[in-house]
């Protein structure tokens, strides 16, 4: 898919809901994250201009249900990993999740995340 994200607000726009942010800076360990937008190139699916039309509008026009995705912001330090998943406040990629058309996703709620 090509374009520009499928959010509302946009990208890191003023008011767009992050995880955790009903919470004050002192209650858990911040990390810097990695952005959620601009940090890859695009995925090109290699599709004709009638199907990418069609792909958008099924996207649109139906339910789409991940069973199994990870839609977690990791740090911008790979190596602070093992150290921010401890802290039990991985963040979701909530604008990511919005761009991406899905209408569910199903996560695994960081199960087993304290072994490392």
């Amino acid at each position: 898919m090509t374009g520009p994200p499928r959010t509302p607000a946009g990208p890191g726009a003023e008011g767009a809901y992050t995880a955790y942010s009903y919470l004050a800076a002192e209650d858990f360990r911040r990390f810097e994250l990695a952005p959620e937008f601009g940090r890859v190139p695009p995925y090109a699916a290699g599709l004709t201009a009638e199907q990418e039309r069609r792909s958008r509008r099924l996207l649109a026009d139906s339910i789409v249900i991940s069973l199994h995705d990870h839609p977690v912001r990791y740090p911008l330090r790979m190596e602070e990993t093992p150290a921010y998943n401890r802290t039990g406040r991985q963040h979701a990629a909530y604008a990511g999740l919005a761009a991406s058309g899905m209408t569910v996703v199903f996560d695994n709620m960081m199960d087993g995340t304290d072994c490392c």
